[in-house]
């Protein structure tokens, strides 16, 4: 028997029934062949596995196999699913987030500042000596540097900021 043309087999095997017996016969005539098998292979590699050794597997085995199979494509699919219903909930999470804290920062005033005009740090160049306005400490020498005090409804707060020393650290 001359060697068939094995581009044409592999093209035309799962088109129809002829070519599907065509295929078995090409197949008894490459295990038996030694001249066709470089063009064999080219037209169609899967044939080098004919070679293999074959290994006995039950029914059991290959049922197995083929759960196993299924099981880890399953959980591959339900992974993608998982991963492309988190990706855009995410990002809209984000963007809601961007959105609300600046509406925020554009619809409100600015908060009040401890130091607004009303609560302004006083600068006394000695101790106030009115008696409505007791110093919560009393210095004695105040020339080497400066008395502030702050005094507010619910907090007074009085520092004493001393001249620097150039060469104290």
């Amino acid at each position: 028997m001359s060697c068939p043309d094995w581009s044409a087999l592999a093209a035309r095997r799962d088109a129809d029934v002829a070519g599907e017996a065509a295929w078995d016969d090409a197949l008894v005539h490459f295990d038996g062949c030694a001249q066709c098998r470089d063009q064999a292979f080219a037209a169609e590699p899967t044939l080098h596995f004919r070679s293999l050794p074959r290994i006995a597997a039950s029914d059991a085995d290959v049922a197995g196999m083929r759960q196993a199979v299924a099981a880890l494509r399953q959980a591959h699919e339900l992974e993608l699913r998982e991963r492309s219903r988190a990706m855009p909930v995410w990002r809209l999470a984000a963007m809601l987030a961007v959105l609300l804290g600046a509406a925020l920062l554009h619809g409100t005033p600015p908060s009040p500042s401890p130091f607004s005009q009303a609560s302004r740090p006083v600068v006394v160049a000695e101790p106030a000596l009115d008696l409505t306005h007791i110093p919560l400490v009393e210095i004695e020498d105040v020339s080497s540097g400066t008395l502030v005090q702050l005094d507010d409804d619910e907090v007074s707060i009085v520092m004493v900021l001393a001249a620097a020393d150039p060469l104290d650290v």
